[in-house]
């Protein structure tokens, strides 16, 4: 704690550390308002150079899709989704792009925008039939 006293309350700015004890490096980006993120998400995009939290090999390998079955197997077994008695919708992005497959994706982990987008579109929307509201 007292090697990053210093660095705590340094407001409105990046934050980048590492500590070699434990081998662990964490970046904060300050980037308060939506026009921030959307330059900063657009210039990982127009460089090709994307944070290690976002592609890495490790996830490739351990990602697999009998991993992505137990997740999901997992989370029906929970009871914390509704159509099991839960307060949580699932909001299933990996079906929502199941049919356009490699399409989908530059980097085989994450999808392309229009993904993304259509997945908001379907969150907003769930999130105005639970609260009763229309638009």
């Amino acid at each position: 704690m007292e090697m990053i006293r210093g660095d705590l309350f340094k407001r409105h700015s990046d934050y980048n550390i590492f500590i070699d004890e434990i081998g662990m490096k964490l970046d904060f980006i300050w980037a308060p308002y939506v026009s921030n993120l959307t330059d900063l998400v657009l210039g990982f995009e127009e460089k090709k150079s994307y944070p290690d939290v976002f592609v890495i090999d490790e996830k490739r390998e351990k990602m697999t899709d009998v991993m992505w079955q137990a997740y999901t197997n997992e989370l029906y077994r929970s009871k914390l989704l509704q159509q099991s008695g839960g307060p949580l919708l699932l909001l299933d992005v990996h079906a929502l792009s199941n049919y356009c497959g490699a399409r989908c994706t530059t980097d085989g982990m994450h999808y392309h925008r229009v993904v993304y987008e259509a997945a908001v579109h379907v969150m907003l929307n769930a999130l105005l039939v639970e609260s009763n509201q229309n638009l």
